[in-house]
């Protein structure tokens, strides 16, 4: 009986990482837009921008319009603070976090190769992340304490554009997971222990795209993210007081997670020669996650419970403005539905739908060099739940209100054209 308890507390823990790793798209709880500071500025409707790196990441078939050597490198800061509230009690909030993804990306055009305009590109992003922790005491500190997750991208792209009319892409995204999580575990009403969690895996996906250029000033588009699965390994720490110590046997403890198969359609227009307005489309096949199941290191089932979720839409919107040839400003909108219905929230983080507001300016030292800066203030819908094991309202914000904070810095070079 006692090793049926423990496998209990190791399935509950590692359940709770699991859930924090994030699906392929911007609806999941977890998921960071900052693909450079431009394209975050304009609401990260990048999918039919064709003069910016953030092809690499966003739709691949770009690539092919980038001229020369085109390099960008930026970091960007994400400050979000979640808050729980039981039903007739007081508020219950996370500790103030930060967490800082980077990017880098290269693109290379090989010119004219005869059978069109032949281009590479290399990115590396921080796509998801997450690092929070809630008081020790507080009430869901058995679902989750803290967390320290990190989900890192490499994505080689090859594009070709055979005609003035469309340009095509296709790569692979490689993504390695790291995550650290703690847990509490109690024995009645007078002892408790501790789950520390690490855990690692990576999945690997196909990236395509396919851009039109119907005319001079518009351009169309629709990118796809084949989703793939990672397949994370994790060990089971537990620390519990005597005389439970006896029961704490560490453990390994495997589980796969798919990811949500996504597709974005958008469009840039060029309205006149200082405007360019773009808007992209997601759709996010998340309908493929029905359940978490986690086993044993031989392969058998220990636990397996439903999850449900329901695909989603996020749209971006976006402009920019070009003031005089040294400074550009730029505005932009976002929202992205939630994926978890209200009976499976849980607190590792809460997932919610969002508004995303964007704002954002580049200064172009010299014709080579430029400097990329924005701003977003993001708003969490409130969520109430009666059903799962935390009934209440669950929300976010930062210290002082309703919303988080998203800023980040990038520079950008164009050479060898």
């Amino acid at each position: 009986m006692r090793s049926n308890n423990m496998k209990g507390y190791a399935l509950g823990a590692f359940a709770a990482l699991t859930l924090l790793l994030p699906g392929a798209a911007m609806a999941a709880n977890i998921t960071l837009t900052e693909f450079g500071a431009r394209t975050s500025g304009m609401g990260t409707a990048g999918a039919a921008l064709t003069d910016d790196t953030s092809a690499v990441f966003i739709n691949p078939a770009n690539v092919a319009l980038l001229p020369g050597l085109q390099l960008q490198a930026g970091l960007s800061g994400l400050m979000p603070r979640w808050t729980y509230t039981a039903p007739g009690a007081q508020a219950e909030k996370t500790q103030l976090s930060l967490v800082t993804p980077p990017q880098l990306a290269a693109t290379y055009s090989f010119g004219e190769i005869g059978i069109g305009t032949l281009a590479v590109g290399l990115g590396f992003s921080t796509p998801y992340g997450s690092a929070f922790a809630w008081d020790d005491d507080w009430t869901g500190r058995e679902g989750l304490q803290s967390v320290d997750l990190r989900v890192y991208e490499l994505s080689p792209v090859l594009a070709l554009r055979p005609s003035k009319y469309f340009s095509l892409g296709v790569g692979l995204a490689y993504s390695p997971a790291t995550v650290e999580m703690k847990r509490a575990v109690r024995f009645g009403d007078t002892a408790e222990g501790t789950v520390d969690l690490a855990g690692s895996g990576a999945a690997v996906s196909a990236v395509a795209g396919l851009s039109l250029f119907p005319m001079e000033s518009l351009s169309l588009a629709i990118s796809w993210r084949q989703g793939g699965t990672v397949e994370m390994e994790g060990d089971a720490d537990f620390d519990f007081p005597a005389p439970f110590d006896t029961m704490a046997v560490d453990r390994a403890v495997t589980t796969e997670l798919p990811l949500a198969q996504a597709f974005r359609f958008g469009a840039a227009w060029k309205a006149t020669p200082e405007l360019l307005v773009a808007a992209d489309l997601e759709y996010q096949l998340w309908n493929a996650y029905e359940a978490l199941t986690i086993r044993e290191a031989d392969g058998g089932i220990l636990s397996s419970s439903p999850r449900n979720a329901e695909d989603a839409f996020v749209l971006h919107l976006g402009g920019e403005y070009r003031l005089n040839p040294k400074w550009t400003v730029r505005a932009g909108y976002i929202y992205d539905q939630a994926v978890i219905p209200d009976a499976f929230v849980n607190p590792a983080p809460p997932d919610s739908a969002r508004h995303i507001a964007t704002v954002g300016a580049s200064y172009e030292l010299t014709q080579m060099l430029a400097l990329h800066a924005y701003y977003g203030h993001l708003f969490f819908v409130e969520r109430e739940t009666d059903t799962n094991e935390l009934p209440g309202t669950w929300s976010g914000g930062h210290p002082g209100g309703s919303a988080a904070y998203m800023f980040g810095l990038t520079a950008s070079a164009k050479l060898l054209q």
